[in-house]
């Protein structure tokens, strides 16, 4: 389930084991908002022990999170959720995903976890999505990740040609696509039936949910 945490829709409870690497990248994601948005991070405990923002910023978490123990806290954000348009990930985001994707021990498996929780969060541009493929070292889970990110991409006309440079990965990448190879996120108009158990149309419907926010689902969607 922590892998289907939405950045835009952060508030709960949660709980992270700072030794797992997709805790960490949520904590960090969740550390970001508040340094943004002070206030939001709520009864804070390390392993049973209560702490302060203010605690946890003198020890230094919001540079470098600390390597084990237990954190559970309470996230409130006080922000409205705006109907901005879809923008992809800025940059410092971007730099922390491809570092943690990059770090040695972790598998492809566990990268392709990571890639689905931030495409729970995130939208990106072709070039994006082709830096974080190339941190898989396998070709299966690195064609699994490109399948997630092309339904987060927003220039999706060129996302086949600027992800892959081999027409053979371009034609393997076509092909598991099917039929969504004409999905474009930022002119999804057309008739949906999605099956929420394919990991393809799961990111599609997320997509779809995103658009309906962002023009007013009254006016986008239909039947």
């Amino acid at each position: 389930k922590k892998y289907q945490f939405n950045k835009h829709d952060p508030e709960g409870t949660h709980a992270f084991e700072l030794t797992n690497l997709c805790d960490r990248a949520i904590l960090g994601l969740l550390l970001g908002m508040e340094a943004d948005n002070p206030g939001s991070m709520l009864d804070v405990k390390q392993s049973g022990k209560k702490l302060t923002v203010d605690e946890i910023r003198a020890a230094g978490w919001f540079e470098e999170l600390p390597l084990d123990g237990e954190v559970v806290l309470k996230f409130q954000t006080k922000l409205r959720s705006t109907s901005a348009a879809p923008q992809p990930i800025d940059d410092n985001d971007l730099n922390n995903f491809l570092n943690q994707l990059k770090i040695t021990k972790m598998s492809d498996r566990d990268r392709l976890n990571l890639t689905k929780m931030f495409c729970a969060s995130y939208f990106f541009m072709s070039e994006q999505a082709r830096m974080i493929i190339e941190a898989y070292d396998g070709s299966a889970e690195k064609m699994e990740a490109a399948v997630m990110l092309f339904f987060c991409v927003i220039d999706g006309h060129c996302a086949k040609t600027t992800m892959f440079k081999s027409t053979v990965e371009q034609d393997r990448f076509q092909h598991m696509l099917g039929a969504h190879a004409h999905y474009r996120s930022q002119n999804p108009t057309g008739r949906y039936e999605l099956n929420l158990a394919l990991i393809p149309d799961q990111m599609m419907a997320k997509n779809l949910v995103e658009a309906g926010i962002h023009e007013g689902g009254s006016r986008t969607w239909r039947n």
